[in-house]
């Protein structure tokens, strides 16, 4: 089911939650709001499930419109799932009585067909008569996406589903979770804080910032094209390399980078990988900090004017705080903000 978001607005007394979100998720697609707390990448999910009443602009799910600023169609008549961040499952029914909660107007073979099918598909078969309470946070998390997806709804809607889990279960979980949505062809959107979860989920990623929706692409493009400095800044580890441009060369402190219009004052995206270990390389800077990442390092390096920068290198290339480490630019994705 495809699902458009025009022009949305929502206000909530005098305060003004969304201004102006627009986005567009074409059926079978997984995209993911990523932003600070209160940005309103929740209050975004609310309004889509029918939950709040927007107060301008439309919602749209396939070829009907759902929410308008005079309509808003219940949300039981949306065929919306939703998995809440703290899962909500109903702590006195079994795993199995709370993937049939939302099954009650079913035959009752079909009802015990379809649990039966989502035990099989989230792996959860042997578990039917648990309590959540004996479950683990994994475990949990799965029975939640399994109710949600029994009534098989038009669109799945998830509030931060791996927010109570550790570091290897959520990578674990993200995978099997994007491989269950693709083959069951469901329409999604995901809130999440974790922009590793989100590279991981998404076909299609939206930063937030005060209520508006600053950039909606591929995430290869959020992270590569940001349109805007909030962008830029929250999205990836970056730093603003100040560049002069001239004859078609931005100068910077660490060197020129080729640019046909490159002209006047501006600031340069640096990634960390545009910064390539070089040992033999001219341009050498002091290291004041470094993140041991298992396969690299992660260095901060401070160059003579006093800015800091990021680079990556293998960790078998082992070098301590106050070293000097040699680098170059190696930027193939150049990302240009002017000065006004």
């Amino acid at each position: 089911m495809r699902l458009e978001l025009r022009d949305l607005h929502f206000r909530r007394e005098a305060t003004e939650i969304l201004r102006g979100v627009a986005l567009q998720l074409e059926a079978g697609d997984i995209g993911v709001l990523v932003g600070s707390s209160g940005c309103g990448k929740t209050t975004t999910l609310r309004c889509i499930a029918g939950l709040e009443p927007i107060t301008r602009g439309e919602i749209q799910l396939g070829d009907r419109v759902v929410s308008s600023a005079d309509h808003c169609l219940s949300a039981e008549a949306r065929r919306v799932g939703y998995v809440m961040q703290d899962n909500a499952l109903f702590p006195h029914m079994s795993v199995a009585d709370n993937i049939r909660f939302g099954l009650r107007k079913l035959a009752r073979d079909e009802r015990e067909s379809r649990v039966a099918d989502m035990l099989a598909l989230l792996g959860l078969r042997g578990l039917e008569q648990r309590l959540p309470q004996d479950l683990s946070g994994g475990q949990q998390q799965r029975v939640a996406i399994a109710r949600s997806l029994a009534p098989q709804p038009d669109l799945l809607l998830m509030d931060e589903p791996f927010s109570n889990l550790d570091a290897r279960l959520r990578t674990e979980l993200v995978g099997e979770l994007r491989d269950l949505l693709k083959r069951l062809f469901i329409t999604t959107l995901v809130v999440t804080h974790d922009q590793h979860d989100a590279f991981g989920l998404a076909d299609r990623l939206g930063y937030m910032s005060e209520g508006r929706l600053e950039q909606w692409d591929s995430p290869y493009d959020v992270y590569h094209r940001p349109r805007t400095r909030a962008v830029a800044r929250f999205i990836g580890d970056g730093v603003m390399l100040p560049a002069i441009g001239k004859d078609g060369l931005w100068h910077t402190e660490l060197g020129a980078i080729e640019d046909p219009v490159a002209e006047g004052a501006a600031e340069l995206l640096l990634r960390p990988d545009d910064l390539l270990h070089d040992d033999h390389s001219p341009t050498q800077a002091r290291i004041v900090a470094r993140v041991f990442r298992g396969a690299d390092f992660l260095y901060t390096v401070e160059l003579p004017s006093g800015l800091r920068v990021l680079a990556l290198a293998p960790s078998h290339h082992d070098h301590h705080v106050g070293e000097t480490l040699g680098f170059r630019l190696a930027n193939d994705h150049l990302v240009v903000f002017r000065r006004d």
